[in-house]
């Protein structure tokens, strides 16, 4: 029973691995491959060497027993939690395979134990030599993947093609809002675009929040894609996990795509649809989107808890702005049209602890906070300014707010807050350089008093192609959605 048990350990293990590779053979990160194998060859051997201490201490049969079912349970957790986005199939397989190598152990059947071995070979046989590929890995399929829209949308044809930059901020939101909020009448960051000759639209709203949906809906550029793309999936057309309507537009009239993050929010690397995606922070499976929260915490027997601690960073980051700035100044020339769209922060997010309702110290610790996030914003946006004119004169920039400072999000079951609400949550700072760039097309979006970011960008499409609406479907306003019920921005307005 002692060799039987220590190969259905080292079994497990190897099954472990090769799952393991072949969930993320694609990626590239050498360096976490490094400390997930060593680390579980080390789990491996600790194992088999506290196994045998244990037979040489207690030498009972029913410890032993105990012993091998801890092994077992853990490694077909891990298992399961590696390979929970797979088939269930896979699942029940390494399940039932535990259950049934632990009987066939207390049995001391020779026969039967050879024979989950050896499924248990062709399982690891079939993962190292049948990886997911990227084509694999990025097929989420959708039925607007392949619906005529997308062959509509390349028909639009640019009558200019001037380099483009989209650059959104975290919780920007305008002074008007923030008055009313946490009691800022003056965001340094409104006033950043002021004194660099931006022009700012009023009363703009993001199309949706948190994060994540406000970049899916602006990808998607129509209601009727937005509310196609299932909820983990938001945010995968900013990595190029998924088609948008935004980047095919740009694309087809011969623009590079560039996006820029600070971490892997928007999902792993490998999108097949952005040209580039330029990440700050390291990947790591530890510290991505690639896996829940609550599978990272547990998976690779612990291993996370050892790949987290700083020692194990192989590359330092640095600030989203500045990783932002290196690489518009670095971009070679390209004879491709460029369309670059990055997320930065600061501004600052309030904490979920902290409401207008909570206790008013914390509230006033906020607008401190935000203050000085809100003046670091403004400072980088100058530099970024700076840094796009050195290489193009004739750029766009379009400064775009994800979503509001959100510090009135549980308010929202008191009735005489809904406009709070609305304002705080959707209501964004959106600005553009030149000044004039576009004007016919964005005074018409104004002149219902409000404008969305969506719309923005849309606008921006009908200008660039000559025409009043170039797009072969209407767009449906997004409302926002508070106790179920859909709130027209129009009765949300806050500036004059």
């Amino acid at each position: 029973m002692k060799h039987a048990a220590t190969l259905v350990i080292l079994f497990f293990n190897i099954l472990w691995l090769s799952f393991y590779w072949r969930t993320t053979f694609s990626i590239n990160h050498t360096y976490d491959n490094l400390i997930f194998y060593g680390y579980t060859i080390l789990v491996s051997l600790i194992s088999i060497a506290l196994y045998h201490c244990v037979i040489r201490r207690f030498n009972r049969y029913y410890v032993n027993y105990i012993y091998l079912t801890i092994i077992l349970t853990v490694s077909c957790y891990a298992i399961f939690l590696i390979f929970h986005r797979e088939y269930l199939l896979f699942r029940t397989i390494a399940i039932a395979l535990a259950f049934l190598i632990l009987l066939i152990v207390v049995l001391n059947n020779k026969r039967l134990l050879c024979f989950c071995l050896l499924a248990i070979s062709s399982i690891v046989i079939f993962n190292f030599t049948s990886p997911r590929t990227n084509s694999q890995l990025n097929n989420i399929n959708s039925e607007i993947e392949i619906d005529s829209f997308y062959s509509d949308l390349k028909e639009i044809k640019f009558n200019q093609k001037p380099n483009v930059y989209i650059i959104g901020f975290l919780a920007a939101s305008p002074s008007s809002v923030l008055k009313k909020t946490i009691n800022i009448s003056s965001s340094p960051f409104e006033e950043a675009l002021k004194d660099n000759d931006f022009s700012i639209f009023k009363n703009t709203f993001s199309d949706a929040y948190p994060t994540r949906n406000a970049y899916a809906s602006l990808f998607s550029l129509t209601d009727s894609v937005y509310k196609k793309i299932i909820p983990k999936e938001r945010g995968y057309a900013f990595s190029g996990l998924k088609r948008s309507p935004l980047v095919t537009i740009f694309q087809s009239n011969g623009y590079a795509v560039t996006t820029v993050a600070d971490d892997y929010k928007f999902g792993r690397p490998g999108g097949l649809h952005v040209d580039n995606y330029l990440v700050n922070k390291e990947f790591t499976l530890c510290k991505s989107d690639y896996y829940p929260e609550y599978v990272r915490n547990m998976m690779f027997f612990g291993a996370c808890f050892i790949r987290n601690h700083e020692i194990f960073s192989n590359r330092k980051s640095e600030s989203s702005s500045n990783f932002l700035i290196s690489n518009i100044q670095n971009q070679s020339v390209n004879f491709k049209p460029q369309l670059l769209i990055a997320h930065l922060k600061p501004p600052i997010h309030a904490p979920s602890n902290i409401t207008l309702d909570s206790n008013q110290n914390g509230v006033k610790a906020f607008r401190k906070h935000y203050l000085t996030a809100a003046q670091r914003a403004a400072d980088n946006l100058i530099r970024i300014k700076e840094a796009i004119l050195e290489k193009d004169q004739s750029a766009v920039i379009l400064i775009l707010g994800d979503s509001g400072v959100q510090i009135s999000s549980k308010l929202y079951n008191q009735k005489n807050n809904d406009k709070l609400v609305i304002q705080d949550n959707f209501g964004v700072l959106a600005a553009v350089y030149p000044r004039d760039t576009c004007r016919v097309s964005y005074d018409k979006e104004l002149s219902k008093g409000y404008i969305t970011t969506v719309e923005i960008i849309r606008a921006l499409v009908n200008c660039f192609s000559g025409q009043e609406n170039t797009f072969p479907q209407s767009y449906m306003i997004r409302r926002a959605n508070i106790q179920n019920s859909f709130l027209d921005f129009s009765n949300y307005l806050y500036d004059d």
